[in-house]
């Protein structure tokens, strides 16, 4: 009797869960303890009685659930640019658990809706020496890294792979609510100091990296992260933010929907960043929207509920 049940349930399941775009969550709920009838058929006491109950969840697969809540952005001892406004209230919204990826880019890119990921870096009076060591690092340049973060995309582009996804940018604001929660947490896992399992930043393979290229860098923690440049998104469990997003320190910075002037502003840090301050979450940073950097890269944002 008991594997006709589990047969019945298993069919049930499959059948349900093909229709749904969203994702789903499948509760099972018992008889009530008080309900000794529902709990036997034609007397016989194995027989149990299940009702599946199909939840669709708020968000498209992949992303995660930010709840509806209020916070101070910003820090009373931070930077001038960071200096807090007054307390915010952000509506429920959904945000991707990594950030987007070589392979995800790509789809975006052969559907027709997506210039291709660059294989150089660019910026306003970039100059040859400055390809020579950044170029490199494009993750278009390798076909082994389709799960490490897409890089080397402007501000457009970003935008414009997650419009194709019917996604948008995060705002400001629900970048760092996202990284940061309501408890004014220093980095996204907390107040403990990071270290090479809490994050892809610079530690001695990264300066490594960086000495092959010429360049000078130094060591944020002693152990090696394992990763000399970009790592597979999701790497750091360890280090996630309090909704359990990954990567919102370290790996790339990520483009964010708000202007500064005539800048984009960025958020997050990279595999070089190499001073704890720089992984703090409220922490800002912005560029030009056609730069195209080897240290920044893209996350997008749902709003929930949406369609």
């Amino acid at each position: 009797m008991r594997s006709r049940n589990a047969a019945l349930l298993a069919l049930f399941l499959g059948t349900s869960l093909a229709w749904a775009q969203r994702p789903e969550r499948v509760v099972l709920r018992g008889p009530e303890e008080s309900d000794t009838t529902a709990a036997s058929k034609d007397g016989d006491p194995s027989y149990v009685s299940m009702v599946a109950t199909v939840v669709l969840d708020p968000c498209p697969a992949g992303m995660v659930i930010i709840p509806e809540g209020a916070f101070v952005m910003g820090a009373d001892d931070g930077d001038r640019s960071e200096r807090p406004i007054p307390v915010l209230h952000l509506a429920a919204f959904c945000m991707d658990r990594t950030e987007v990826t070589v392979a995800a880019y790509r789809a975006c890119v052969a559907a027709g809706a997506c210039q291709p990921a660059s294989t150089t870096a660019w910026w306003p009076g970039i100059t040859e020496a400055d390809h020579r060591v950044n170029d490199r690092w494009c993750n278009a340049n390798y076909g082994d890294r389709d799960d490490h973060p897409v890089n080397c995309i402007d501000f457009d582009q970003a935008a414009g792979f997650c419009a194709w996804r019917g996604a948008r940018l995060p705002t400001e604001a629900e970048w760092e609510y996202a990284a940061r929660g309501d408890d004014g947490r220093i980095y996204p896992w907390g107040d403990a100091a990071p270290n090479a399992h809490l994050l892809n930043g610079c530690g001695p393979e990264c300066v490594a990296e960086g000495a092959r290229a010429g360049q000078r860098w130094t060591a944020m923690y002693d152990e090696s992260d394992g990763w000399p440049t970009t790592a597979p998104v999701g790497s750091f469990p360890a280090g996630a933010s309090p909704s359990g997003l990954l990567d919102m320190a370290g790996n790339v910075l990520e483009w964010t929907a708000d202007p500064l002037g005539t800048f984009r502003i960025d958020r997050g840090s990279g595999w070089n960043t190499d001073v704890p301050s720089r992984l703090r979450t409220l922490q800002r940073s912005w560029m030009v929207p056609s730069r195209r950097s080897v240290v920044v890269g893209a996350r997008c944002a749902w709003d929930a509920g949406g369609s």
